[in-house]
């Protein structure tokens, strides 16, 4: 019987490419844009007033309620570290079951 594969294709050509380190890296990175790029979305979409304004009233343009969005978007480096300290934790852990994986 056939083992199960338990990773992606594109892990195993990363993995393999750039090691335990580049690919914890790689995966803390990757996942740290979106990760940002979910942040900005969840302020613009959650209980914000000029939202409703654009979407259900329609008293706003998109070009507006996108220049607004992104003028009042505070970037957080707190929660962007615990983040990146969470992704370290997940990418280390990750790159130590694919180097056990591709051991065997």
């Amino acid at each position: 019987m056939a083992k199960r594969k338990t990773y992606l294709a594109i892990e195993e050509k990363i993995f393999k490419s750039l090691g335990k380190t580049g690919y914890t890296l790689t995966f803390t990175v990757l996942f740290m844009i979106v990760m940002c790029i979910a942040d900005f979305l969840l302020y613009c979409f959650l209980d914000h007033y000029n939202t409703s304004k654009f979407i259900f009233t329609g008293e706003m343009n998109f070009s507006d309620w996108l220049h607004l969005m992104v003028s009042s978007y505070q970037f957080s480096y707190f929660k962007t570290g615990l983040f990146t300290l969470i992704l370290l934790l997940v990418g280390n852990y990750r790159s130590k079951t694919l180097k056990k994986e591709f051991s065997e």
